[in-house]
C-alpha cells in the first residue's frame, strides 16, 4: 500500500512539474490584457570599453502549429523574414551596471508580436536564437576579440478569437469584433544556456521591461562578450608612446639630481580575463628615450626580455606578477598590448637624498600629484590621492614619476669660494692692524 501511495505521488508530482514548464508565463484570462515578447541583447565589455557600432542578428523559425510540424506554411514570419536585429550604436543601448571591473550594456529589440495577424487561433511554437553580428572581427585577430550567445529559447504563443461573451463584456477592443484573433499569453522557455549547455527547461517572461518583475529587460536575455587591445596591439606592435595603452615614465630634477642614476621599479599588471582566450602568457613592454626604442637588457632580469618580429626587445609582463625594471631620466617603458580594462599596481624604490612624485593619467583623467617621504620612493596607488590600483582605458593612460634633489646651502668652504675668502681675511687682518695701531698711537700721546 504505502508503495503504491509513493508512485502515485511521484506520478503527481511529474504532471505538476510538466504543467509548470508548459503553463505560459501571462494570465489567460483577460482578453483586455496586452500580451508581449522582445529579445533582449547584452554585451559585457570591460570598464573603460569603447565598443564599435555592432548590430546582432537573430533567426525566430518556426517549430509547430497546434503541435504539430504539418502545418508550418500557415505560420506567421516574425521581423524581417523570420530575422530580427538589435543595433548597438553607443547611445541606444544601457549601462546596467559594472561591476568587478565588468561593465553590462542591454538594449531590447521591437515587439515581436503584437503587428501579427494570425491567420488562425490555436498554439504557434516558435524558436529563437542569435545568429551573428555585423561587425566581423578577423580569424585569429590579437587585437579584439567578441563571443556570440549560443543561447536558445523556444517561445509558445497562444492565440484566442473574440467571443460574444467577451463583447457583452465590453472586453473587445476598439478595431476588433467577435471573431478577431488575439494573443492571450505568451510561454518562454530556455532550452540552451549562453555557453551552449542546456538550458533550465523552466518558464521565463519574455515581456519588454520585465514585465511585472524587478528585471529590467526581457528575460529572453543573449549575452555576448567583447575585449579588445589598449594600444597598437597586433602580433607586431609599432612602438609609439602617443599610441600606447600605457606609459611609465621618468625625469629627474633638481641641482644634485643624477641623469643617469637607474632608479628602480615594480609593477604588476592585472588584465581582464571576460574571454579566456584572449588572455595572453605574457604583454610586451618597450624600453623608449623619446620615439627610440632602447635595448632593455640589464635594466631587468634578461629570462624577462623578449624580441618581437622586427628584432626589437621588449620586456615580458605576465598577467598578477610583479615585474621588476630600472628607469632612468628620460626613459620609459611602453605597454602596446594590454587589454583595455587592465588595472595596474607600481611602485618606485626609494632613493636618499630624492623626493619621489608621481601624477597618473587614466582613460584620459589626470589626476593629482602624489609625493613620497625623503628617500622613501613612491608606491602607485599610494593610499592617499590614488586609493585603488589604476585603470588602462581606451583614452590617454600615463604614469609619471619624477625624482627630485634640490640643491641646499652648503654648511663649510669650497675651493671655489677660496679666493674670495682669502681677500675678506686680509681686509680683516687690515683692519686689525689698523686698529692695533692707532690705538698704540694714542698711548704715546698719552
Amino acid at each position: 500500500m504505502k508503495k503504491t501511495l509513493r508512485i502515485l505521488l511521484a506520478a503527481m508530482l511529474a504532471m505538476t512539474l510538466g504543467l509548470g514548464f508548459a503553463a505560459p508565463a501571462h494570465a489567460e484570462t483577460d482578453p483586455t490584457e496586452v500580451n508581449t515578447a522582445a529579445i533582449t541583447k547584452i554585451l559585457k565589455v570591460p570598464v573603460g570599453t569603447d565598443y564599435p557600432n555592432m548590430g546582432f542578428t537573430f533567426s525566430v523559425a518556426p517549430v509547430s502549429y497546434n503541435d504539430s510540424t504539418a502545418n508550418l506554411a500557415i505560420m506567421p514570419p516574425i521581423g524581417n523574414a523570420g530575422v530580427v536585429t538589435i543595433s548597438f550604436n553607443g547611445s541606444a543601448e544601457t549601462l546596467e551596471a559594472t561591476v568587478d571591473g565588468v561593465s553590462s550594456y542591454y538594449l531590447e529589440s521591437t515587439e515581436l508580436f503584437g503587428a501579427i495577424n494570425w491567420p488562425n487561433a490555436g498554439k504557434y511554437e516558435y524558436t529563437i536564437k542569435e545568429t551573428g553580428s555585423t561587425y566581423v572581427i578577423s580569424a585569429g585577430s590579437t587585437q579584439e576579440a567578441m563571443t556570440l550567445s549560443q543561447a536558445e529559447y523556444r517561445v509558445t504563443v497562444y492565440v484566442r478569437e473574440y467571443t460574444d461573451a467577451d463583447a457583452q463584456a465590453g472586453k473587445i477592443p476598439a478595431g476588433k469584433t467577435v471573431g478577431s484573433r488575439y494573443i492571450y499569453a505568451i510561454g518562454m522557455v530556455e532550452v540552451k544556456k549562453d555557453d551552449g549547455s542546456p538550458g533550465s527547461g523552466t518558464k521565463g517572461d519574455p515581456s519588454p521591461g520585465g514585465g511585472d518583475s524587478s528585471a529590467l529587460y526581457s528575460g529572453m536575455a543573449f549575452t555576448n562578450l567583447y575585449v579588445k587591445s589598449g594600444g597598437g596591439g597586433g602580433p607586431d606592435p609599432d612602438p609609439d608612446p602617443n599610441n600606447a595603452a600605457l606609459v611609465v615614465s621618468k625625469s629627474v630634477s633638481g641641482d644634485l639630481g643624477s641623469k643617469v642614476w637607474p632608479f628602480d621599479f615594480s609593477m604588476t599588471i592585472t588584465v581582464p580575463t571576460l574571454i579566456p582566450a584572449f588572455v595572453k602568457s605574457h604583454y610586451a613592454a618597450y624600453l623608449m628615450e623619446g620615439a627610440t626604442v632602447l635595448d632593455p637588457t640589464g635594466t631587468a632580469s634578461s629570462t624577462l626580455i623578449g624580441t618581437d618580429l622586427q628584432g626589437r626587445k621588449y620586456l615580458m609582463f605576465s598577467s598578477t606578477t610583479a615585474t621588476g625594471f630600472k628607469l632612468t631620466h628620460g626613459q620609459s617603458l611602453v605597454f602596446m598590448d594590454a587589454p583595455v580594462g587592465t588595472t595596474y599596481v607600481v611602485s618606485e624604490s626609494g632613493e636618499s637624498g630624492y623626493i619621489t612624485t608621481a601624477r597618473v593619467t587614466s582613460n584620459g583623467f589626470q589626476g593629482a600629484v602624489a609625493t613620497g617621504a625623503a628617500g622613501a620612493g613612491l608606491s602607485i596607488p599610494d593610499g592617499s590621492v590614488y586609493t585603488s590600483a589604476q585603470l588602462i582605458g581606451e583614452a590617454t593612460n600615463l604614469a609619471a614619476f619624477n625624482n627630485a634633489y634640490e640643491d641646499a646651502t652648503p654648511a663649510g668652504i669650497f675651493m671655489s669660494n677660496l679666493p674670495y675668502v682669502g681677500f675678506i681675511l686680509l681686509a680683516l687682518g687690515c683692519l686689525a692692524v689698523f686698529i692695533v695701531v692707532k690705538r698704540k698711537k694714542r698711548q704715546v700721546e698719552n
